[in-house]
């Protein structure tokens, strides 16, 4: 309780009430992703990706750069591997 009462931020109660779930699975990030599957930073990042042949040789960090993105590379890896490169058209 006294944790509770020192917490004046919003994020940190938001934090608080996520780890108060003792052992449980969530269903969804405790921090909502920046970036969620279908939002258009990544729709942005698939399209610039296929948009030719010259763009298919790029890495994803890259890619990310030139679509305005501000990602850490390994940000745009888990981005383009877990919201795209299970599709074909990758």
């Amino acid at each position: 309780m006294e944790l509770q009462e020192r917490a004046r931020s919003v994020a940190i109660q938001d934090m608080l009430v996520a780890a108060d779930l003792n052992d449980k699975k969530r269903l969804e990030p405790a921090i909502p992703q920046k970036y969620p599957r279908g939002s258009e930073g990544s729709e942005r990042l698939r399209e610039v990706a296929i948009q030719d042949e010259e763009h298919r040789l790029r890495t994803f960090p890259q890619i990310a750069c030139e679509a305005g993105i501000q990602l850490a590379d390994s940000a745009a890896y888990k981005i383009m591997h877990q919201h795209h490169c299970n599709n074909s058209s990758l």
